[in-house]
């Protein structure tokens, strides 16, 4: 498990309100946790970021 840093930060002032970038690679699984969302996986397919199943990152894994 590695955790990237993030490319680029885009916040107000105060820190409540913004986005955090990251450059993800294609054909790499990345699990996402996002304030309010939970957690997820995606990955870079075609340049496009898609949804990929828990049994899918198992697949993967093994």
């Amino acid at each position: 498990r590695v955790f990237l840093n993030a490319a680029e930060r885009k916040w107000s002032s105060s820190g409540k309100t913004g986005t955090t970038y990251f450059e993800l690679k294609e054909g790499r699984i990345y699990e996402v946790n996002e304030p309010w969302k939970g957690r997820y996986f995606v990955a870079v397919v075609g340049g496009k970021i898609v949804d990929v199943t828990v049994d899918d990152v198992e697949k993967n894994i093994a």
